[in-house]
């Protein structure tokens, strides 16, 4: 009776020719390694792009500020009616809050110009000059006064500091308040206003003729008829009188140091009160 049973050297032999003809399969050992550098991959560059994002971001704004500034993307067209270097700001400038003191606004101010002939269409304006300590009751008779005048006068407010007048935008007040100091009525301080006044004024070159009001003062002829009387006239007119008194002063040489001690400084100014 035969035996069935193998020798171990014969399965020994018997696998490894089965090995021969059927190797194991690396496939699965391949995907996984596959798979493992693919998500490595992807964690590596997600990690650069955040990274790059980030840093970008941060440079972006310098980068491009530093690059306007030698090759520009945007081209800008100046705007002569807007610039501040415009000839039309410099002669008449629209704006009459500044920074400038008292010295620097003089000096500015005492700027003559050489040229006689102007390089630009000029027309002569009245430069109304008011000092006032707080409202102006009358501000629309003034306003009846200028309407429909535009172009031919200019009005400068000084106030106390830090007040505002309230009045209309269409009002020939609005904004022409000029920057100020401290007044004490009746002390030499109210000259330091009316130069104040006076200088502001003559940073506009159209202005020719100067005229310097307080909050009582009224108009009592036309705007026609004191612009032409004003601007034809090479005088200056300058009216003082006694503040407590009614009587009419007759100048006669005797009594000049008698009203000069009586005066009490105050100005009016001809075809108004």
């Amino acid at each position: 009776m035969c035996s069935s049973r193998m020798k171990p050297e014969q399965m020994k032999a018997k696998t490894f020719e089965v090995d021969d003809f059927f190797p194991p399969s690396p496939r699965k050992k391949d995907w996984t390694i596959g798979l493992m550098k693919v998500v490595s991959f992807l964690v590596i560059f997600m990690a650069g792009a955040v990274l790059g994002l980030s840093v970008s971001a941060r440079f972006t704004r310098y980068f491009t500020s530093q690059t306007d500034l030698f090759f520009p993307r945007t081209i800008y067209t100046a705007n002569c009616e807007e610039s501040s270097l415009s000839i039309k700001s410099f002669v008449s400038p629209d704006h009459l809050m500044h920074r400038m003191n008292d010295d620097e606004l003089f000096w500015r101010a005492s700027m003559v110009p050489k040229m006689e002939e102007f390089p630009f269409e000029r027309t002569p304006k009245v430069a109304f000059l008011f000092m006032t300590r707080g409202p102006l009751p009358f501000a629309r008779l003034w306003d009846r006064f200028f309407e429909g005048h535009e172009g031919l006068y200019s009005v400068y407010v000084h106030t106390i500091p830090d007040y505002k007048l309230n009045v209309v935008n269409s009002s020939a007040f609005y904004g022409r308040q000029i920057p100020s100091e401290e007044v004490s009525w009746g002390s030499i301080s109210l000259v330091d206003a009316e130069k104040r006044l006076l200088a502001n004024a003559l940073l506009d070159f159209n202005n020719e003729r100067f005229v310097l009001l307080s909050e009582s003062c009224i108009p009592i002829f036309d705007f026609p008829t004191v612009y032409e009387y004003l601007t034809n006239s090479a005088h200056s007119f300058v009216d003082s009188y006694d503040e407590d008194s009614w009587r009419v002063w007759s100048l006669q040489p005797p009594a000049w140091p008698l009203l000069l001690s009586s005066l009490n400084g105050e100005k009016g100014q001809s075809g108004l009160n």
